[in-house]
């Protein structure tokens, strides 16, 4: 698959940007750093997260916008797709899409961007390859999520989205950043997977209890996409990957509560 050089501008003008952030990445590398990370996002509640970031009109309004550009959506449950899919995807709604493997220096913590720019005919999605296939598909989702909300969270012109591994506890606090990870959330775990894994526990009141949370995401994540924490991935890109899969069952969970 053959793209524009200016396309890589766009992708490599990512990189340097994250380059710029080296030390600061570098510096969170560290096991313990990484694990305090997933032990904030392990404390926040994300019901009141979406509350105070979103009126329920805004997010019925989002909500509302996935599904008409995702028609499936929480209907049923999607899989891993490989990158012709997605480019796929990418191409019905609108985007240009690239995927390249970088895993340099300061590089290798991005996970993906999207930029809409009068300067390109068409908004982007870049991927970084470097990570797992489900990793690349959150991060494709997460793209499309600032995609399919950009008019109605009105991003400034020609802003770039830059999605890392280690930023969850942020996007809680930033409105369009949690808006992408909602539509993550919806297409890892359809409305029924969601209801059979976590309605129990919220039923029960053990909504918060963490470690059935991520027992129920954990055996969904292995057997519907095929991620299991594997052996080959380093310990610190593994703990990057359970901070994301605390992240997205908890707001699936305060979706499906909502």
């Amino acid at each position: 698959m053959h793209f524009h050089s200016g396309l890589l501008m766009y992708f490599r003008s990512g990189v340097d940007n994250l380059a710029m952030a080296g030390e600061t990445e570098r510096a969170r590398e560290a096991p313990q750093d990484i694990e305090n990370d997933f032990k904030s996002i392990e404390r926040r509640d994300y019901g009141g997260c979406l509350k105070l970031n979103f009126s329920r009109r805004e997010l019925s309004g989002i909500l509302e916008a996935f599904r008409t550009a995702v028609p499936k959506l929480d209907r049923e449950q999607f899989q891993s797709m490989p990158l012709r899919w997605l480019a796929s995807v990418a191409s019905s709604l609108g985007l240009k899409f690239r995927a390249d493997f970088f895993d340099g220096p300061g590089g290798a913590g991005l996970r993906g961007f999207y930029v809409a720019s009068k300067a390109l005919k068409q908004p982007l999605i870049c991927l970084n390859t470097a990570h797992h296939r489900t990793a690349v598909n959150s991060a494709f989702w997460h793209e499309m999520g600032h995609h399919l909300t950009a008019r109605l969270l009105s991003p400034p012109e020609g802003s770039t989205a830059l999605s890392f591994g280690s930023d969850f506890d942020e996007h809680l606090n930033d409105p369009r950043e949690l808006a992408a990870d909602m539509l993550v959330s919806l297409v890892c775990y359809s409305h029924s997977a969601a209801k059979r894994l976590f309605g129990l526990l919220l039923r029960k009141g053990s909504g918060e209890n963490i470690d059935m949370v991520v027992s129920a995401a954990r055996t969904h994540l292995n057997s519907v996409w095929g991620f299991n924490f594997d052996k080959q991935i380093a310990a610190t890109q593994n703990l990057h990957y359970l901070a994301g899969m605390i992240h997205f069952a908890k707001l699936r969970l305060a979706l499906l509560a909502g």
